[in-house]
């Protein structure tokens, strides 16, 4: 019996300790600035809808459709396979 209860307690405890950091160690007031990389190049992202928790505080932010936010950009252009 004792084996179980031991058992038990560890199990609990890992779940807990595993689910501590659910935003990857990632902090801060707003979610960080995304970049696409293609090859070595770098491009500029929008932000569009997010939900962020941080500094003990969570928002949640609705923006427009992805339609609407790249309004006049040109696409990426990206050859199969490419990482």
């Amino acid at each position: 019996m004792k084996k179980w209860l031991v058992a038990s307690w560890l199990i609990v405890g890992f779940t807990l300790f595993g689910c501590s950091d659910m935003n990857n160690g990632i902090t801060g007031e707003e979610p960080p600035e995304a970049v696409v990389k293609v090859g070595n190049k770098s491009y500029e992202t929008t932000l569009g809808s997010y939900c962020w928790d941080g500094n003990g505080q969570s928002i949640c932010v609705d923006t427009a459709g992805p339609k609407e936010l790249l309004k006049g950009r040109e696409p990426i252009k990206v050859k199969s396979g490419k990482k």
